[in-house]
């Protein structure tokens, strides 16, 4: 049975990205308000389209309807950033991330150096570094 949101778009569930990103142009081009459609019922429309794209668009959001359905999702907020809309525990998870990257490219430079006939020492600080930040991380997401 096609899930609610698939069908608003007129997709299957195996649908791809670009398949859901063409079928929201195609429906919400004719009722998207800055296209100068400002009538009550166009606008309902436009934000029915606008809720299904949102959660199809974004693979967790979509991973996440596919298994709990309606009811698993999160709906979008009419206000506020982006970063308004994450939990701290995200945050932090992108935080270290972006750490374990920098160490993972400090490490590759040390191998280099370590090849190169220095000591290997500082190497392998900066691995065991880089791992328990990326433990750190999975922690954080075991938690969410």
């Amino acid at each position: 049975m096609a899930k609610e949101l698939y069908t608003r778009l007129g997709l299957d569930e195996d649908a791809t990205e670009s398949q859901i990103e063409e079928a929201y142009k195609r429906l919400s081009a004719d009722c998207d308000p800055q296209n100068g459609n400002v009538d009550a019922a166009s606008s309902e429309h436009y934000k029915y389209l606008t809720e299904a794209y949102y959660i199809l668009s974004d693979m967790d959001r979509r991973a996440l309807y596919d298994i709990k359905g309606d009811k698993g999702v999160k709906r979008k907020k009419r206000t506020g950033s982006k970063d308004s809309e994450q939990s701290p525990i995200i945050k932090a998870r992108e935080i270290l991330n972006r750490i374990f990257l920098c160490g993972a490219a400090v490490s590759a430079v040390l191998f280099a150096l370590h090849l190169s006939g220095n000591s290997a020492t500082p190497f392998y600080y900066v691995c065991g570094i880089s791992l328990f930040i990326k433990i750190a991380e999975y922690l954080l997401r075991l938690i969410q």
